[in-house]
């Protein structure tokens, strides 16, 4: 009998021109506090809204995701791509390479559940640049959907018009 690995998740898919798409909060990196005990990053005022600089790690706890808040507003978002932060604004969306990646998921067995994401960085020759599984993942998980969505990328070449980035 044939094992397989089902994991009971919505997907979600969309398309947006800069990153607005919501970062699980699971996934928000735990604050780092000054000498005098205050946070200097992931900082919630009294009233709640988000300020500053939010970090959001990937399962293996490393912050590769960057959001700067002013009054809860997300004024700007950063990938970590060869140690160096980069603007969400050089990267798009792709709605159609979504769905495709998503569909592929699902004919493997795979839904993402609510506490799942997958972040895909694509350059322009549809390769993929770096992928994070961010929230919760076992390592064999975070494997298992990197080996897929890496041989579906290396199965379906795709030409994209710059760097795309794809957040399951």
């Amino acid at each position: 009998m044939k094992k397989y690995l089902l994991l009971i998740f919505p997907v979600f898919i969309g398309s947006w021109s800069t990153f607005s798409q919501e970062i699980l909060d699971i996934a928000a990196k735990t604050p780092d506090y000054n000498q005098q005990g205050d946070p200097v990053n992931n900082i919630t005022d009294p009233d709640g809204a988000r300020q500053g600089d939010w970090y959001y790690v990937d399962s293996n706890n490393d912050a590769v995701v960057l959001k700067k808040f002013t009054d809860h507003s997300c004024v700007d978002t950063y990938f970590k791509l060869d140690d160096k932060w980069i603007s969400s604004k050089e990267f798009a969306s792709n709605e159609s390479i979504e769905n495709s990646v998503a569909t592929e998921l699902h004919n493997q067995g795979i839904e993402l559940d609510a506490n799942q994401q997958v972040l895909i960085i694509l350059n322009e020759s549809g390769q993929v640049v770096t992928l994070f599984t961010l929230g919760n993942w076992s390592e064999s998980d975070s494997n298992i959907i990197r080996d897929i969505i890496q041989n579906y990328f290396q199965s379906h070449p795709t030409l994209i018009p710059g760097k795309t980035y794809l957040l399951l």
